[in-house]
């Protein structure tokens, strides 16, 4: 490819969600850097093809499935689709997700909670239930379950993301037992607020960028690159003794 890198992952297939824009885009071409074939899932088709156009820009190599992760027969779509390009699925990055309503608990209307739930919880399972059985034939697999610092401190008015997003921890905690001896590493990413279009209603309730800052540790938030680089590296066999919830990229908001 155009741009150097050490091909950690040359011959390997990547599926992303949420690959279109923000942290999945930026994990998407981080992965093609270092040699992956990436499955580009995303359910707006501009973003989508736009994450494939830059990557192969960059001389790699990616096709764009559209995807609606909380529909059951568009992830078998996406895991279908995947196998009959290349054959086998190496890593799977659960990143597609939604903020959902930032009001009390009480006002969180019934279909505000349950497309939450369907899009962070039950869209990663549906992910994990059709691309594990590929992994448990090769004998070898990565899963990356991209979960929140919602996990770590208590942050009002979002119970909805809160609840999803300690579901998704307690689901990656299981699986990673379920299938370790069967080569296959579950992990999960507890992140901090990054800059994507997802902390935008963030910002506007906190006012402005600069009180969002103010609650993590080091003093700002995350880029969307910085994060796509440590999944590239829990992706790579330099991790390959870290499973379960297993790593925490918070910028220290816990802390405070």
């Amino acid at each position: 490819m155009a741009e150097a890198g050490s091909r950690r992952f040359e011959g390997r297939t990547a599926i992303v969600t949420g690959a279109g824009t923000g942290v999945g885009r930026a994990t998407a071409l981080a992965l093609a850097r270092e040699g992956a074939r990436v499955i580009v899932a995303n359910r707006r088709a501009d973003a989508g093809e736009s994450a494939v156009a830059a990557i192969e820009a960059l001389g790699g190599e990616a096709f764009y499935v559209q995807t609606d992760v909380a529909r059951r027969e568009s992830v078998q779509g996406l895991v279908e689709a995947a196998l009959a390009r290349y054959d086998r699925i190496d890593i799977l990055i659960n990143n597609a997700g939604v903020l959902g309503p930032m009001a009390p608990t009480a006002d969180v209307t019934e279909e505000q909670w349950d497309e939450v739930m369907d899009i962070n919880l039950k869209g990663a399972w549906l992910c994990m239930k059709y691309a594990i059985p590929a992994m448990v034939r090769q004998r070898r697999g990565v899963i990356i379950n991209v979960a929140s610092s919602a996990n770590l401190r208590t942050y009002p008015y979002l119970s909805a993301y809160s609840a999803s997003k300690a579901g998704m921890l307690g689901m990656t905690r299981v699986a990673a037992a379920e299938y370790a001896k069967a080569g296959i590493l579950v992990k999960a990413l507890c992140l901090g607020a990054v800059r994507t279009p997802m902390i935008e209603p963030g910002i506007k309730h906190a006012g402005n960028e600069a009180l969002l800052d103010s609650m993590h540790a080091v003093g700002r938030i995350a880029e969307p690159e910085e994060v796509g680089e440590a999944i590239v590296w829990l992706c790579s066999d330099q991790a390959s003794f870290v499973v379960g919830p297993a790593l925490n990229m918070t910028g220290g908001t816990e802390l405070l």
